[in-house]
């Protein structure tokens, strides 16, 4: 299976509490991954799980996931 969640919206209106949330009240990540995990195949090893997490700003893409978030391999943006 692939998936990708893709959100827009201009800066302060909310999209990393949407995403992420809060303790009492988890955003679309924490839920989707307690969800994805709790899977009898992903529990039992049957299914793999790969995931990856990009930001674009302003025309720059970083890799929240790595240890340089600059440092993207080989993935561009292109206009």
């Amino acid at each position: 299976y692939n998936a990708c969640l893709f959100v827009y919206g201009h800066g302060r209106s909310g999209r990393s509490h949407t995403m992420v949330g809060v303790e009492p009240d988890p955003g679309l990540l924490p839920r989707m991954m307690e969800g994805l995990f709790q899977s009898e195949k992903v529990m039992s090893g049957e299914l793999a799980v790969e995931v990856s997490f990009f930001e674009v700003q302003n025309e720059q893409l970083r890799d929240i996931l790595r240890r340089d978030p600059m440092n993207t391999g080989n993935i561009k943006v292109l206009s």
